[in-house]
């Protein structure tokens, strides 16, 4: 439009040199120009910023692209799934405005299980979120539906929203994309998952190859070991070492029998007598290690101590006690759980395996040894913790939290369920008397393990310095605005 570069020659120049006109304005806007224009009443700077706003209001009403024959648009294909509510749209507006990436997660995952569409003005936005969100990509290509495959095609950013088959997704998609294929297979069909692996394998560098391997520990079982045992033959170290962790998983391997029978060699319990002579107690013996230095280079173990605190000898001790699976030492010494715990605790060297048997438990997964540990060990291992029932834990998070605050509110962020209400407020006092710690960044992060029912509670927590009370009343604000949304996402999906 000619006239509007007048208008940007005027704004560049000045009204005197270059005055307006009603001249070759569109037929549309020659009676309102006139009557700005004829209107004494205001200065000539008044009645630029008039005209101004009236073509650019006129130039934003109905702007159409230039035809080209030369490019041919499909229609987007029709929609089998239904729109999600109005309800649910407005607060996905309104969590997106305030970037609150948690509860657009939650959104999305409640959208596709019911099977709903985003409306098509947010899609784009969508699809813009989750090329920040890569663990998004696929619950937005649900959500986004037949539209937002459709809008892929005018952006390739956006091609994650594609109607990927599996197999396209594993060979050609991003490498989030085939960690997600790899994920869902070894959940649904872990020997499918190894069989995926084997195909694609030779091609692959050392660091995506670590990736995968990291997300095997699902599912793991003695049919791996093949696939793990070939690994041995790759030039990375740190491909070598994540089969290995693997391995250690499994009972079966050939090489966790390598390192019970090395323990064997080494610890042997027997019987002594107490210092009356009346009767005897059991007690472990431990060899030198001097008589395993095969074995140590075999294993690959490190002889030389990598941890304060802990000579050579016991380094080497630790390292095999880590390795082995803790169920282990009850077939060998023929003892239950509690009374290996005790003899491992009745002198220095025990003592220090006593780590080792709980990163051990963590690594196998084995409940019934966490319990074991927390309950019987000398000193509180938060790490078992998660192994223990949530009930059960929360009875040991709560009994504990004034001995240990800092230990169980961290803990508690490693829940799969929502809170109780009394440890919730238990962690919600926590924060507020430590403001610095603990930020509301943390809440937004796990306001799915938060009650609800705590919203009417949360003035009754007050610490007693003046600036955490106004630290807490904003936090305690956020909280509840957060929470708010979380009932509003259910109720919008419920409804």
């Amino acid at each position: 439009m000619e006239h509007w570069n007048q208008i940007v020659t005027a704004a560049m120049m000045g009204t005197d040199k270059s005055p307006l006109s009603a001249a070759g304005l569109p037929d549309e806007l020659s009676g309102a120009a006139g009557m700005i224009i004829d209107n004494k009443s205001i200065s000539k700077e008044e009645q630029f910023l008039q005209l101004a706003a009236l073509l650019m209001n006129f130039r934003q009403s109905g702007v159409s692209a230039l035809p080209d024959p030369g490019i041919a648009a499909e229609v987007a294909p029709v929609e089998t799934l239904s729109w999600c509510s109005i309800q649910a749209m407005q607060v996905l507006k309104d969590i997106v405005g305030e970037d609150l990436d948690t509860l657009i997660h939650y959104w999305l995952i409640r959208c596709a299980e019911k099977q709903q569409l985003i409306h098509p003005s947010l899609i784009p936005a969508m699809l813009e979120q989750a090329l920040y969100n890569k663990k998004w990509q696929p619950l937005v290509a649900a959500c986004c539906g037949k539209r937002g495959e459709w809008l892929s095609r005018f952006n390739p950013a956006w091609k994650f929203s594609a109607n990927q088959t599996v197999d396209d997704a594993w060979q050609t998609g991003t490498p989030e994309q085939r960690k997600q294929v790899l994920r869902e297979q070894r959940a649904s069909n872990p020997q499918q998952a190894i069989t995926m692996l084997q195909a694609i394998w030779p091609q692959e560098d050392a660091g995506t190859k670590q990736g995968f391997l990291e997300l095997l520990d699902e599912n793991i079982s003695e049919t791996d070991l093949p696939f793990l045992e070939l690994q041995f033959t790759e030039k990375s170290k740190k491909v070598k070492a994540e089969a290995v962790r693997l391995m250690l998983l499994i009972p079966s391997s050939s090489i966790i029998k390598k390192y019970e029978n090395t323990l064997k060699k080494l610890v042997i319990l027997q019987k002594e007598k107490t210092l009356l002579g009346m009767s005897s107690r059991l007690k472990l013996q431990y060899a030198p290690t001097d008589s395993i230095k095969q074995e140590i280079t075999e294993l690959a173990l490190e002889s030389k101590s990598g941890q304060p605190g802990y000579s050579n000898e016991e380094w080497v001790y630790y390292q095999l006690v880590k390795a082995v699976q803790p169920a282990f030492w009850e077939q060998y010494l023929q003892q239950p759980g509690e009374k290996i715990i005790e003899l491992f605790q009745a002198d220095e060297l025990g003592k220090k395996m006593i780590p080792a048997l709980v990163l051990s438990a963590v690594a196998n997964k084995d409940n019934r040894w966490g319990e074991l540990l927390f309950t019987n060990a000398a000193i509180v291992y938060t790490e078992v913790l998660p192994l223990i029932p949530q009930q059960k834990r929360e009875e040991y998070m709560l009994q504990y939290f004034e001995k240990l605050p800092d230990e169980m509110t961290d803990m508690a962020f490693q829940s799969e369920k929502p809170w109780s209400l009394p440890l919730a407020m238990k962690v919600l006092t926590q924060f507020a008397t430590n403001p610095y710690r603990y930020q509301k960044n943390m809440l937004l992060k796990h306001v799915m393990l938060i009650p609800d029912e705590v919203t009417g509670m949360l003035s009754s927590i007050q610490p007693q310095e003046d600036y955490k009370g106004t630290m807490w009343q904003n936090t305690s604000h956020f909280l509840r605005r957060i929470l708010e949304y979380k009932k509003e996402i259910i109720q919008a999906f419920n409804a």
